[in-house]
Formats: structure tokens, C-alpha cells, sequence
């Protein structure tokens, strides 16, 4: 029997997944979403019961004053975002504008493992275009270790 690879089954789902099967597939999909409403509606009432718990501490100044150190937090991560995009966004603008490209470093264990290229030097870089990730290998430039 050919059943979904599916987190949490149950005889519902695999009743009607078995009178679909063959006929179409939009209604097994249909069927997945049939059972993840049902799944939803199970949980509103417990949802209820901890908003309904959770209203007690509305009013609690501890809980207002955690509140707005997390809602500072959240603002202050928000900014941090984006003037991060705001700097790679002229960074690479930069970049293409004066011919720099990045080639991937390969056999690194992590993924920010890039070298950028001055196209102009044919491939080397210099240790200052070089990313904190210079102790990786490359396969398209040379990189020398850094101190």
C-alpha cells in the first residue's frame, strides 16, 4: 500500500488517501489540507484555554516591563537588519561597478566561505579583499593564510 510520507497520520487520512490514490492528484492534496484543518481545529481550544490563562498576567507589571524590553529588542534587531542589507547592497553594488566577482572556497565546513576576486589582478586577492574565511580552499583563486 502506498501511503504519504506524512508526520502525523491517522485512519482518516490513510481511509482517504487510499479512495483517492488513483484518481487524482489535486484531491490527494485537497485530502492534506482537509487533515491539516482538522488538525487546527482540534488545537483552537487548547489555544483558547492558554490565551484565557495567559490574560490573568496581562496586567502584570514584570510582565509588561519583559514586554517592552522585547518589543525594544525586536526594534533594535530590525534596524540592525537593515542596515546590514543596506551595506551588502552598496557592497556588492560596488563590486560589479569595479569588476570584482566572488568565487566559492570548496572543501570548507561552513558556508560563508567566500574569496572576492579582483578580476584585474587575474585571479589573486589581496589580504584586504580577502573574507574572514581565508583559511579555506579554493579551486578558481589562490588564497594565502592570514594572520
Amino acid at each position: 500500500m502506498l501511503l504519504p510520507t506524512y508526520e502525523d497520520m491517522d485512519a482518516d487520512l490513510v481511509k482517504e488517501w487510499c479512495d483517492i490514490k488513483g484518481k487524482c492528484f489535486i484531491k490527494l492534496m485537497q485530502t492534506l489540507i482537509r487533515h491539516e484543518k482538522r488538525k487546527m481545529e482540534q488545537q483552537v481550544p487548547i489555544v483558547e484555554m492558554i490565551m484565557r490563562d495567559l490574560e490573568k498576567y496581562k496586567e502584570d507589571t514584570v510582565v509588561r516591563g519583559m514586554l517592552t524590553k522585547m518589543e525594544k529588542k525586536i526594534q533594535d534587531y530590525e534596524e540592525e537588519i537593515k542596515e546590514s542589507k543596506a551595506c551588502k547592497f552598496t557592497s556588492n553594488r560596488l563590486d560589479y561597478r569595479y569588476g570584482y566577482t566572488y568565487t566559492v572556497a570548496k572543501k570548507c565546513d561552513h558556508q560563508r566561505a567566500k574569496v572576492k576576486v579582483d578580476e584585474s589582478t587575474e585571479g589573486r586577492s589581496s589580504d584586504s579583499e580577502v573574507s574572514s574565511d581565508a583559511g579555506c580552499s579554493t579551486d578558481e583563486a589562490p588564497v594565502e593564510q592570514l594572520n
